[in-house]
């Protein structure tokens, strides 16, 4: 978002009464330096419990606000006359575009997570936890005119998380580690090819180390 710097060829068409002849132009994706860091405030309680010599248990719960999203800016750069298209009406087709971020937007947070650890033995112990969380906007984001965000679940982050693992501790110092991450499904806005915007689904995925 600070450094980034993309240039895209795209082209346009001169729409009647001019001639149907395709311009071309760059799209540039530039950073912002300016930016404020993104803002979290966190209120959080915890238990944490030794049920047996074998088995602990924590329960956490948090919310959480959010703020100075990094978002795509809503407005556009069009260069000075000279790199406009000599001739076009208005000057509207200049050879260059540009598109920046900004600070905008805000949103709360809910959620939790529940945590065992196991130890079966001085050599083998183990964990598994849960964890969920639900962002919710609060504010619409006017760069996405098919939606209104306000108030509805950020469906980019996933609700659910599943962890686990195993480690093995060995004689002379190795360790063996087994080691699970799964995620939930969560869907994700992308740009379609015919001009529009669309939310798409990421299938949940399981990790294994």
């Amino acid at each position: 978002d600070s450094y980034v710097y993309i240039e895209t060829p795209l082209h346009t068409t001169l729409a009647p009464p001019l001639p149907p002849i395709e311009l071309p132009y760059l799209f540039i994706s530039r950073g912002n330096q300016d930016l404020k860091p993104e803002e979290i405030i966190a209120f959080e309680t915890g238990y944490h419990s030794t049920i047996s010599k074998y088995i602990k248990l924590d329960l956490n719960f948090f919310y959480n606000r959010y703020s100075d999203f990094f978002t795509r800016a809503l407005y556009y750069t069009y260069y000075q006359q000279d790199e406009i298209y000599t001739g076009s009406p208005e000057g509207t087709f200049p050879k260059k575009i540009v598109n920046t971020y900004q600070n905008e937007g805000n949103a709360r947070g809910i959620g939790g997570e529940i945590n065992l650890d196991f130890s079966f033995c001085q050599r083998i112990k183990g964990f598994l936890n849960y964890s969920f969380q639900k962002i919710t906007y609060n504010h619409d984001n006017q760069g996405v005119l098919e939606n209104n965000e306000e108030d509805r679940i950020k469906q980019a982050i996933p609700k659910h998380k599943l962890n686990a693992g195993l480690r093995f501790v060995f004689k002379k110092g190795f360790t063996l580690n087994l080691l699970a991450h799964w995620t939930g499904r969560t869907k994700i806005l992308i740009s379609s090819q015919a001009g529009g915007q669309l939310m798409a689904d990421v299938n949940d995925n399981l990790i294994f180390n």
